[in-house]
């Protein structure tokens, strides 16, 4: 009986405190980009990056696109986009350049894949795969991933969202890799 009493009150004691921070106005922490929480408005996160260096290109509502440094690469597409009827920013993706060559592109995949498992351990998923078969070549690798039959991607969860790390491939822009920042608490809203 003392052992269920003790158990009630911490719980009581637990709770208590949560709510004491909710009350507060205390937020929940948020996952980062470049040091600045994926959080906020469109035009306030806009001008964080904008103090980061880069440069927007092109802003509508909820979106924006903007172009400048990121893991020592120039000219690296930024894209960031709110929660769905709401202005506050849910997720960041960074396109890097596109390459002619799929040792280019796999190289940039390879390299970012380096990084962020040493920064946030194995992947939780992922796939590194051509469907068909694997190409004898260059060429027809990146062929694969003209025709959406190369699956590569690497997902990696933090206790404030997930990091996911792909090699895409858009008809106009090219082929290229992309590492897309999706905040947990602002995507749970979605």
């Amino acid at each position: 009986m003392r052992r269920t009493v003790i158990i009630v009150v911490l719980v009581l004691a637990a709770a208590n405190s949560f709510a004491q921070v909710q009350a507060k106005g205390v937020s929940p922490e948020h996952l980062k980009f470049m040091g600045v929480p994926i959080d906020g408005s469109l035009s306030a996160f806009v001008q964080k990056m904008e103090t980061n260096g880069f440069t927007r290109e092109y802003s509508e509502t909820g979106y924006a696109l903007m172009v400048g440094e990121y893991a020592s690469r120039k000219k690296t597409r930024l894209d960031i986009e709110t929660m769905k009827g709401e202005d506050v920013v849910s997720k960041v993706a960074v396109m890097f350049p596109p390459g002619d060559t799929w040792s280019s592109v796999s190289a940039d995949y390879f390299s970012l894949k380096k990084m962020l498992t040493e920064t946030y351990g194995v992947p939780a998923d992922q796939a590194e795969r051509f469907r068909g078969g694997s190409p004898a070549d260059d060429g027809a690798r990146m062929d694969k991933v003209k025709s959406g039959l190369a699956d590569y991607y690497s997902t990696y969860e933090t206790p404030h969202g997930s990091i996911q790390l792909t090699i895409d491939h858009d008809k106009t822009l090219g082929c290229f890799a992309q590492l897309a920042f999706y905040d947990k608490v602002n995507g749970e809203e979605m």
